[in-house]
């Protein structure tokens, strides 16, 4: 400086003016350089926070953590989840010391425990210390209870419908195949009741038109005989079928009168005793006169009737029936027993359906359309009484 300053005066002096060139030295760098360099620069920042964190992991936790910020961050969080359950707090040591941080409402059960939530805390540290923060709520199990007992109970409820509908197809569906069952019995059936009668009225028919018996009144007669016989039976199964349709709407009334039970059964009991002698059985009735009941006598001597009929129609050999009038407090009990072919236990379930009848395969012995109980059964019960089958096979 001392130099410059020298001559610049020595210039001044001599009375003229010089330039002043500066000079500057320029260096080349390699083109990497400058990445080699920041590198570095990172490599020493890096080491110095290690050195940093190496030194400060030995530190104690309590001293490295503030416990209000820690609780309030915390708070913050679980508020930011909707949960609003008082919860503990604290923090454990490597060396087995437990600092309780925060406990509400529950200060003396505040301790680590497996139900707790841990994090450990700086896990960051190279040669950190194994220190954990521990998060416990005393309420958890009724939280959650309360937080699913609705999605939980809706799933319940739609599962249980869902069984319930699974249950009610499968019952639709075996209730529809016994129902296709039936109808095809009952049409089965209806044939062969219609088709005698009208394939021996055409008989007559044709018998009545050959010019040789036209002029024979005996046969004439009894030809007609036959065909006003078939054609009362072809009615009568009509009306059956046509009697059906009245019990489901229940399209009847009953003109009820006081009648003695007794005479009724002893009527229906002589009515059979002829059909059920010729085929070489017996029938038996016991019971005392004086049973009075309020019936209409009409469809209660049909009642009794159709159930000697069917006793008769189901016994192989000789029918053996036996018909009891038995008195109790309220009430009266009529027993009409035989030793027919007997039923399962299952066509127990379905005998007074309408249309049912017990399976016998292809062979048509028992005529009928399975509508004699189920008519049997709509007459009780309109008359305020029970009806009911037993079978021994």
């Amino acid at each position: 400086m001392q130099y410059l300053e020298e001559q610049e005066r020595l210039e001044e002096q001599a009375g003229y003016a010089t330039e002043r060139v500066e000079v500057v030295q320029q260096v080349r760098l390699p083109k990497d350089a400058l990445d080699k360099i920041r590198n570095a620069n990172y490599k020493i920042d890096a080491m110095n926070r290690a050195m940093e964190e190496l030194l400060s992991g030995q530190k104690a936790v309590m001293e490295r953590i503030d416990p209000e910020r820690v609780i309030s961050l915390t708070q913050e969080h679980l508020q930011a989840k909707g949960i609003q359950e008082p919860f503990q707090m604290g923090v454990a040591t490597d060396e087995g010391a437990f600092y309780p941080l925060f406990s509400e409402a529950f200060a003396d059960t505040l301790s680590p425990s497996e139900e707790s939530i841990r994090a450990r805390l700086f896990p960051k540290d190279i040669l950190g210390k194994e220190n954990y923060l521990y998060l416990h709520f005393p309420n958890k199990s009724n939280y959650i209870i309360k937080q699913i007992w609705l999605p939980l109970s809706s799933s319940v409820v739609l599962m249980g419908i869902i069984i319930f509908c699974f249950i009610y197809a499968i019952r639709t569906i075996i209730q529809q195949k016994k129902l296709s069952e039936i109808k095809n019995d009952f049409i089965n059936n209806m044939t062969h009741e219609f088709k005698t009668p009208i394939a021996t009225i055409s008989l007559a028919v044709e018998a009545l038109q050959d010019p040789e018996l036209m002029h024979q009144q005996r046969f004439r007669e009894r030809y007609l005989q036959v065909i006003n016989q078939e054609n009362k039976r072809l009615g009568e199964q009509v009306e059956k079928v046509l009697q059906a349709a009245t019990l489901d709407k229940q399209q009847f009334s009953l003109k009820k009168e006081r009648l003695d039970l007794h005479e009724v059964l002893s009527g229906c009991t002589q009515q059979v005793a002829l059909q059920i002698e010729r085929k070489g059985g017996q029938i038996a009735f016991f019971g005392s006169p004086g049973a009075w009941v309020e019936a209409d006598p009409f469809h209660l001597t049909h009642i009794f009737n159709n159930l000697l009929d069917n006793a008769i129609k189901y016994s192989k050999d000789a029918p053996q029936v036996s018909l009891r009038l038995e008195a109790e407090e309220t009430y009266y009990v009529v027993t009409i027993s035989d030793q027919g072919i007997g039923m399962s236990k299952e066509a127990l379930r379905y005998i007074f359906d309408k249309f049912y009848r017990v399976h016998t395969g292809n062979v048509h012995d028992v005529k009928g359309f399975g509508l004699g109980l189920a008519y049997v059964k709509a007459m009780v019960e309109a008359h305020k009484g029970q009806v009911f089958a037993e079978s021994d096979h």
